[in-house]
């Protein structure tokens, strides 16, 4: 066998294993409000390309100096350790054993000891969008798929999956790491933990660049050289939906121009009380 035959067969075994990669999918039990149900249905393929745009930042060479991995990890992140995490969202299962809202839960809840997901009411009011959903589905998917958990002791290390917290969490020094609780100061003291993080993956999310519509678009305002290839790859990819190529860009990779920096992405505020 040639050398480029050899080639030719490894890069299309390559490419089945990827195209036969799961998404993130959920089970969801049969009791309880079908709007709910449908609420969650939508919110997947949201879900899931967010990780797709999770695995490709954190795959690049540059991953630990991206914007988003700082957003979300801080300066020293684990990408090692972050990149198994994201691809066991990539290709895990989450159990939802029902749509009601869960007594005492804002956005979402894991049960550590079956890793069942529930959600709560602010999950399901009306009006909430489905990107905001997905991001509270990537966060519980975290708990339940890469064993993450919200809580650290006052030196910044992590409590264990599971493990009881202080009764007097004040006095304790427990820090959470939600985004709109301690995940800054954590971020700044602990960032080689903070891999261990599950708002941490809500927020990388909802950092890393979109790449549902536009891909042209978004791809040349990526300073990133191997994410907006990626992006540009996925904007040529046959059948993509809502895409076109603009006219005399057959191959954008290289008639793109130089790219301007990258605008900030719109994140939704995580409410107030934590995602519990």
């Amino acid at each position: 066998m040639s050398f480029s035959t050899s080639f030719a067969a490894l890069l299309v075994a390559a490419l089945s294993v990827q195209t036969l990669a799961a998404p993130l999918t959920a089970k969801i039990g049969s009791d309880g409000s079908q709007a709910n149900r449908q609420a969650i249905e939508n919110a997947m393929p949201v879900a899931n390309q967010k990780i797709k745009n999770m695995q490709a930042v954190i795959g690049s060479s540059n991953a630990k100096s991206h914007p988003a991995v700082r957003k979300a990890f801080g300066n020293d992140a684990n990408v090692g350790k972050i990149g198994k995490t994201v691809d066991k969202l990539a290709n895990g299962r989450i159990v939802v054993p029902h749509t009601d809202s869960a007594p005492g839960v804002t956005e979402g809840a894991t049960n550590p000891r079956n890793g069942h997901v529930t959600f709560g009411s602010t999950f399901y009011q009306s009006g909430k969008s489905s990107n905001s959903r997905a991001g509270t589905i990537i966060h519980e998917a975290s708990h339940a798929l890469g064993k993450t958990v919200d809580a650290f002791d006052r030196n910044g290390k992590p409590y264990k999956y599971g493990e009881s917290l202080p009764s007097d969490k004040v006095r304790a020094g427990v820090q959470v790491g939600y985004k709109d609780s301690n995940m800054d100061s954590l971020k700044a003291s602990s960032s080689k933990k903070m891999h261990h993080n599950a708002d941490s993956y809500r927020v990388f999310a909802d950092e890393c660049p979109e790449a549902r519509e536009d891909l042209f678009e978004r791809a040349m305002l990526e300073d990133d050289i191997e994410i907006r290839e990626f992006l540009f790859r996925r904007a040529c990819k046959p059948g993509a939906k809502g895409v076109k190529a603009p006219a005399g860009k057959a191959t954008p990779a290289k008639t793109a121009p130089k790219a301007a920096a990258a605008k900030p992405a719109t994140k939704p505020a995580a409410p107030k009380g934590g995602r519990k």
